[in-house]
């Protein structure tokens, strides 16, 4: 397991999602599990965890964290790279549908990578939470605001 994997801790070839650091059972995952048992292996955490839901806000904190310390805001970036870099994921996930995959297809690339129109989709959604980290922007809050004022909208159909 590569301790350079930015969704996983490791400690003693044990590995877990740092987010399950405040689950009542942590440490979750208490077998060697390698890159490829990456999905098992979340999978496992929460369900010995009990954590089944997870806070956003604290996601949202260690995926920005998890920047900060690979040095992804050395430099600083604009905001409109970061809207760029969204488009691009965005473009990314479009390519992976392109090429006949599923939305839950998950297969690994280069390195383990893992690949797929879900992951890009969730590559999308981490520099979201990121950048919302960076500014402080408390992104669970806003989207339950607009959520919220959605469920009321007359003027669209809400999905």
């Amino acid at each position: 397991m590569s301790k350079n994997h930015p969704s996983f801790m490791s400690d003693k070839q044990t590995i877990r999602p740092s987010w399950c650091q405040g689950c009542p059972s942590y440490p979750c995952v208490d077998e060697d599990v390698d890159e490829v048992d990456m999905v098992k292996a979340v999978e496992v955490c929460r369900s010995n965890s009990g954590c089944d839901e997870i806070s956003l806000t604290n996601l949202t904190e260690d995926v920005h964290r998890n920047a900060l310390e690979h040095g992804w805001w050395d430099g600083g970036r604009s905001f409109g790279d970061i809207i760029a870099l969204c488009h691009s994921e965005l473009s990314e996930a479009l390519e992976e549908y392109r090429k006949g995959r599923q939305p839950n297809d998950v297969y690994f690339g280069e390195n383990c990578k893992p690949e797929g129109i879900g992951v890009e989709l969730a590559d999308v959604v981490i520099r979201i939470m990121d950048y919302c980290g960076h500014a402080g922007i408390d992104l669970q809050k806003m989207i339950e605001i607009k959520h919220e004022y959605n469920k009321k909208r007359t003027d669209k159909k809400v999905i």
